[in-house]
């Protein structure tokens, strides 16, 4: 971190030389404007103005940070108001619980030996790692026998 800070600093006290207003426009400013990314393009450019876009919906922490950043929105377009120009389809989402039951252990590493033929062991043991658990055989969740 100091090493960045030092950097910040060095960048600061010698900005890009612009003539005229720059406006920077960045498109899906919430997955990279919230770091250090934008501490530098700041540090490099402090004059331009910077505009933020985004079409992808913000969690609330993202939309803090967006607005800290960049400022008021100088226009939103909600889903509903997408949906209502029939730009968009209306997402429709049902919950729904489906009864599994897994009765054969030798079956499933059967087919995980079939789906990962071309692996090696490390990359296997990975992909265990990631994806599998090890639960109790007795052990009954959400319909699930496991």
């Amino acid at each position: 971190m100091d090493d960045f800070d030092k950097f910040i600093k060095e960048l600061t006290s010698q900005p890009s030389k612009t003539v005229g207003e720059v406006f920077v426009f960045v498109d899906e400013c919430h997955r990279t404007q919230s770091g250090k990314l934008h501490q530098v393009m700041k540090a490099i450019m402090p004059n331009a103005v910077f505009i933020g876009f985004t079409g992808t919906p913000l969690l609330k922490k993202d939309k803090q940070t967006s607005l800290e950043i960049f400022g008021n929105y100088i226009h939103t377009y909600k889903f509903s108001e997408a949906v209502d120009d029939k730009v968009v389809l209306d997402l429709i989402y049902e919950a729904r619980d489906i009864d599994q039951s897994l009765r054969s252990n030798d079956k499933v590493d059967a087919w995980f030996d079939v789906k990962t033929k071309g692996l090696n062991d490390w990359q296997k043991s990975e992909l265990k790692k990631k994806w599998g658990t090890k639960v109790d055989p007795i052990v009954q969740t959400n319909n699930v026998l496991i």
